[in-house]
């Protein structure tokens, strides 16, 4: 889980807010999240941070990034 600071440090400047999804031991919910993160980062022109890889996304790169991991968890469903 990140905390405040760390998502402070890859969050631009001019965003004055973030949104966290969790999610506990649900693959599915996972996926849910996953999705839903990166429509909402494409809409409102948003960053998606991973901090447990210290990756990040933005727009159309995190949803081909949701694109292309979702059917590696399919097998979990």
């Amino acid at each position: 889980m990140a905390c405040a600071s760390q998502l402070a440090q890859v969050r631009p400047a001019s965003f004055d807010f973030s949104v966290t999804f969790v999610t506990h031991a649900d693959v599915r919910e996972f996926v849910i999240f996953m999705v839903a993160a990166a429509v909402l980062c494409q809409v409102a022109g948003g960053v998606l941070v991973d901090p447990q890889s210290g990756e990040s996304w933005s727009g159309e790169e995190a949803l081909s990034w949701a694109r292309s991991e979702v059917p590696g968890l399919e097998e979990y469903f």
